[in-house]
């Protein structure tokens, strides 16, 4: 009798362990299932899903990731921060081998707005600022070829860019077209709108439009000529340098353009009249750009091409696609710069008419023209090659704007290193 109540209190006693082992792994399961839970509703960036499936069940066709392994803890990336940028001034850069009259416009606007445009290779200049010289191709262009003018910009840019001393890295600086611009709302907001375009980083910026032109498009044989090459193409950072048929080229530009240019607007071509940028990036795009243009040089003069480089409009949109490491991009939106193309329909620019120019009441009150797609005044208005023609119907009303001003405006002739009063070229600026 008394072995079975030993018996049955070892057996009670084992039962009674057995309930409190249960009890707890229970309590330890909970703990975890609530624990998982927290950790789903919560999710640690650092948690990496390695397979998911998608489901579509649930409405409108959402797709939503469902894991089928469990998450794998990985350490974070390592990546720092892209450093933010801060111009220290600007510099306003033009170049204009001829004293024509319609630089004032551009060189008042910058200098009532407390700035003074430098300008290059002014009135037939041969040599840079520092007395050196590029030889034949900065000879004076006397004859006032227009091609010629656009291919001394290459190197005038790029020396000055080069070897200035009142540059510095920190600075921004601001180069435009002198002959068929006009100035329509305040220069010093173009700091705010560069940091804007570029979230803060350093870059360079290019004016641009909806069209593909002055280069790969181009009639005659020169065109023809393009078209028929192939030059180098590297899409991304890693990716192979291919080559590509300049018959594919405008589309090679607008890839680029797609990937590294913020906006929605249409303007995704590239072109040279207009420069926005930190003086260490555009020193090195302008680098990449003369050596673009010397490749097609040499090629040309050993016989292995049939055509060299006229004009500038080139070098820079193979530079563009050619090295995407530096932060090159275009205005999309038009924000700084609209460049009158044939794209431009009605309504597309307030006050201005395609094809006529602008009405009777562009500039009143001193305010520019609305772009219609951003919503937005932008700062230069450019009327290329064909669209000269539309340029004096806006240029008169800022002009005479301008012209009340009666303080002795000047611009700067960086190469003679000399100031050039405005009034000596377009007598209304005189006191």
């Amino acid at each position: 009798m008394v072995q079975r109540s030993t018996t049955l209190l070892a057996s009670l006693g084992g039962l009674a362990v057995l309930i409190v082992v249960f009890n707890t792994i229970s309590l330890v399961h909970l703990h975890n299932i609530q624990n998982g839970q927290r950790k789903l509703e919560n999710p640690s960036p650092r948690l990496i899903r390695t397979t998911t499936v998608p489901t579509s069940t649930q409405a409108h066709n959402e797709v939503h990731p469902t894991t089928t392994t469990p998450p794998t803890e990985v350490p974070a990336p390592s990546q720092a921060p892209t450093p933010q940028f801060t111009p220290r001034r600007i510099h306003f850069v033009t170049l204009a081998d001829d004293d024509r009259p319609e630089i004032c416009l551009v060189a008042a606007a910058v200098y009532q707005a407390g700035h003074v445009l430098q300008v290059l290779a002014w009135n037939h200049s041969t040599h840079f600022f520092d007395n050196t010289s590029c030889g034949a191709q900065c000879g004076a262009n006397a004859a006032n070829d227009f091609r010629v003018g656009q291919q001394k910009k290459t190197h005038w840019l790029h020396h000055y860019m080069e070897h200035h001393p009142d540059l510095h890295d920190d600075d921004l600086v601001l180069y435009t077209d002198a002959y068929d611009v006009v100035v329509q709302a305040d220069v010093n907001v173009l700091s705010a709108l560069f940091l804007n375009q570029t979230s803060g980083r350093r870059g360079i910026i290019f004016n641009s439009e909806p069209t593909c032109g002055d280069s790969f498009t181009l009639g005659g044989d020169y065109g023809a000529q393009l078209r028929a090459a192939a030059f180098a193409v590297q899409p991304t950072v890693g990716d192979p340098v291919t080559m590509v048929r300049g018959t594919d080229m405008c589309d090679a530009i607008h890839a680029r353009s797609i990937a590294s240019s913020p906006g929605t607007g249409p303007n995704l071509y590239l072109g040279s009249g207009g420069i926005l940028g930190d003086v260490a990036t555009v020193r090195t795009f302008l680098q990449r750009v003369k050596q673009v243009h010397k490749e097609q040089q040499d090629a040309y003069e050993a016989g292995r091409s049939p055509f060299f480089f006229y004009g500038d409009q080139i070098s820079f949109q193979l530079a563009y696609v050619r090295f995407p490491e530096l932060n090159a991009q275009v205005d999309r939106d038009g924000a700084i710069y609209f460049v009158v193309s044939s794209a431009v329909r009605a309504g597309t620019m307030s006050h201005l008419l395609p094809n006529v120019g602008c009405d009777d009441g562009y500039y009143a009150n001193a305010v520019g023209s609305t772009l219609e797609w951003s919503n937005s005044i932008p700062v230069f208005f450019h009327f290329p090659g064909g669209y000269k023609f539309m340029y004096n119907s806006c240029a008169r009303p800022v002009a005479a704007a301008l012209a009340k001003d009666r303080r002795q405006h000047y611009m700067y002739d960086v190469d003679r290193h000399s100031k050039i009063p405005l009034a000596t070229v377009c007598p209304q600026y005189a006191t």
